[in-house]
């Protein structure tokens, strides 16, 4: 479940609840691979490219809300 997103000039912020089933790489693959698609169909944005790889890091639930309000404030 998506819980916040906001962005930068270079990079993106995600905070999202995964269950044990899930894997993190698949799920980064899929935002990559429609963002790229959506942004690709913009002229201006015609050569948009992810970088590859990512960095992920766990939360704990006591500092969800703390994470959010970062990303809010992007």
């Amino acid at each position: 479940a998506l819980i916040e997103v906001n962005g930068m000039a270079d990079h993106v912020h995600i905070l999202t609840r995964l269950w044990p089933t899930h894997r993190l790489s698949d799920k980064l693959s899929a935002v990559k691979s429609v963002s790229s698609g959506r942004l690709k169909r913009r002229p201006e944005l015609a050569h948009f490219a992810w970088q590859t790889g990512y960095g992920a890091f766990s939360v704990s639930r006591s500092d969800v809300e703390a994470v959010r309000a970062y990303i809010q404030n992007q």
